[in-house]
């Protein structure tokens, strides 16, 4: 049997593993492992302790292991497996398609074209006189336009010229009838290669076309006449004759 000095000299020992020292290795415990190793200190003290009663109650030696038991698997960590993400079997996962590939395919530009003239089949038409017929007939470009000695027309700018069309109008019906140019509405446009545009020259003379007002026999014809004034570097023309009231026109080319 152990001596009651053993007994003490051993729960000593016990203290010093317990509480520890500057010289001694370091234990790491929890308070609940200290706690037991306290009451199992006790235990022996008492287990030997002649003296001991039975009002001291003490944690009997399977409950010390089981608190100390404990204390070590509170330290021990387990190693936790990562559990799956969950999918629904019936539902198929989309494979993921490529796009299709997009071109910038140009939208045609449409094709502009020009409207429609209101153009007319000759001069006859845009007089529209059921007893007239009126053409062109030639042109004529010089320094100055001689009606006779007493009617001379010259350009007032230097390098201009003048430029005379020439027009027949013929009267078609069984008996004379009077041509009256102003109440059809004509008028004259000379278009130039350098793009001006063009009026004609007002003048007093009996043929201008734009002012007729005479007597033509049946079967006879008239000789009328309508002046630019043109520089004299212009090569081709373009004469436009256009009603002005319903928009009809007539193109000419001079050249």
């Amino acid at each position: 049997m152990i001596g009651k000095k053993s007994v003490i000299a051993l729960i000593l020992l016990i203290a010093v593993l317990v509480c520890g020292c500057s010289s001694a290795p370091e234990y790491n415990i929890t308070d609940d492992e200290s706690d037991a190793i306290a009451q199992y200190c006790a235990y022996l003290l008492l287990k030997y302790d002649k003296n001991k009663t039975a009002e001291r109650k003490l944690l009997d030696k399977k409950e010390l292991e089981d608190i100390y038991n404990a204390g070590k698997e509170e330290n021990v960590t387990e190693a936790v497996t990562p559990t799956p993400p969950i999918t629904d079997p019936g539902t198929p996962t989309p494979t993921p398609t490529e796009a299709p590939e997009v071109t910038d395919t140009p939208t045609p530009t449409p094709e502009i074209t020009e409207e429609p003239k209101n153009l007319v089949s000759g001069l006859t038409e845009l007089y529209g006189k059921t007893d007239f017929t009126v053409e062109y007939g030639y042109y004529k470009l010089s320094e100055k336009y001689v009606e006779n000695e007493y009617s001379v027309i010259t350009p007032k700018q230097d390098g201009e010229k003048v430029l005379a069309l020439y027009f027949l109008i013929k009267n078609i019906s069984a008996s004379k009838s009077k041509f009256v140019s102003k109440d059809s509405n004509v008028n004259y446009y000379l278009y130039c290669d350098n793009g001006d545009i063009l009026g004609p020259q007002i003048c007093a003379l009996p043929n201008d076309i734009q002012f007729l007002n005479d007597d033509i026999n049946a079967g006879g014809s008239y000789d009328a006449v309508l002046l630019f004034f043109v520089n004299d570097s212009e090569k081709t023309y373009k004469l436009k004759a256009k009603d002005d009231k319903t928009g009809y026109e007539y193109e000419i080319k001079i050249n």
